[in-house]
């Protein structure tokens, strides 16, 4: 769980038993419980209830098996998209200067 996996727009994912999960929002009445949903939301149901960073609740099951390999292939992503905003990306910031 400590995993830090972005989604395509940069939100936090959650990783739990091979699953992966989107941050959905957090309750009215505890801003520290937060409610996660499974990253496949239009084809499981599968939610996740956290407190200080601890799963509190699981709530609905998946209808898909875990995946340990997605788990891996989503922190490669979110590594290579860290390396790559840390790149330059114009020849001022390589230090050449056109003429």
């Amino acid at each position: 769980m400590a995993e830090n996996i972005l989604s395509k727009r940069d939100k936090p994912k959650l990783t739990h038993d091979g699953y992966l999960y989107v941050f959905d929002k957090c309750s009215k009445s505890d801003p520290l419980l937060m409610f996660w949903r499974c990253e496949l939301k239009n084809e499981c149901k599968g939610r996740i209830h956290t407190k200080n960073n601890e799963v509190a609740k699981e709530v609905n099951g998946h209808s898909h098996g875990a995946s340990a390999v997605g788990v891996e292939v989503a922190t490669i992503k979110t590594s290579s998209q860290a390396a790559q905003a840390s790149l330059p990306n114009s020849e001022a910031d390589w230090g050449h200067n056109p003429r």
